[in-house]
């Protein structure tokens, strides 16, 4: 995916595809890294792929099944198929992440 543009969010925030493709199982398999200021939310929303979300800067609460959890720089978040989720940056900076989405929709 080279020279891929970076794409501004209404929420503040950023993003930049980097693959897109299928794995020899066949599975559809999409990355991305995305940068948001302090306080920039992802709303509610349900996936039909698995993701794992790495996050290389900054701090960022995943909100799932009624709880919220903190991950930092170095953390990897596990989001299962089908499951409803949001993300807030959590400050004090920029947090910067990678998604790595793979199967169904990915």
């Amino acid at each position: 995916m080279s020279g891929v543009a970076t794409t501004k969010n209404a929420n503040g925030s950023s993003r930049k595809g980097v693959l897109k493709g299928e794995l020899p199982t066949g599975e559809t398999v999409s990355m991305h890294e995305s940068w948001s200021p302090v306080g920039a939310e992802v709303k509610a929303h349900k996936i039909l792929h698995s993701e794992l979300i790495v996050v290389m800067e900054g701090a960022l609460e995943y909100e799932h099944e009624g709880k919220i959890e903190r991950a930092e720089a170095g953390d990897i978040v596990y989001v299962p198929y089908g499951t409803t989720h949001a993300v807030r940056s959590a400050g004090p900076g920029v947090v910067r992440f990678m998604v790595v989405a793979v199967g169904g929709d990915a």
